[in-house]
């Protein structure tokens, strides 16, 4: 959750919960990690009005690889353009 006009980022590798120590567990990421000219189209699919690009990098942390997508800030309120299905629920 940010602000208009700042950059939204989007962590995978890391655990939602957090240790005793208020960090998140690292549980890193494997080795087929999609492009980011993928991922875009990917995230476009779903997007309306489209995203004009985003950022894809990975880190190492905790001697395991996180990878992290940023996406810039835009002029325009995004929306889902169709119904998102996740394992857990549909949004």
């Amino acid at each position: 959750v940010g602000t208009a006009g700042e950059y939204g980022y989007l962590i995978v590798g890391a655990d939602d919960k957090l240790n005793a120590d208020g960090n998140p567990n690292i549980i890193g990421v494997g080795n087929d990690i999609p492009s980011q000219k993928e991922i875009l189209e990917k995230v476009n699919s779903y997007s309306e009005p489209p995203l004009p690009n985003l950022h894809c990098y990975r880190i190492e942390l905790e001697d395991k690889q996180i990878f992290v997508i940023s996406i810039p800030p835009s002029p325009f309120i995004h929306r889902l353009s169709k119904q998102l299905k996740t394992p857990k629920k549909e949004i």
